[in-house]
């Protein structure tokens, strides 16, 4: 195998896990880059 294991879920367990965060929550923004901050929703709506 290629690469380096970095845990022990399966696929499956991963899938599920990744499935499960609620979709306001999939982002997080470090605060560094501004470049990487998500648009608020009155930003969203004014393009």
């Amino acid at each position: 195998m290629n690469g380096s294991k970095t845990n022990d879920m399966t696929r499956t367990e991963i899938l599920e896990a990744v499935r499960a965060i609620p979709r306001e929550k999939d982002f997080v923004w470090d605060g560094i880059d501004e470049d990487d901050r998500p648009l608020t929703d009155q930003e969203l709506q004014s393009c």
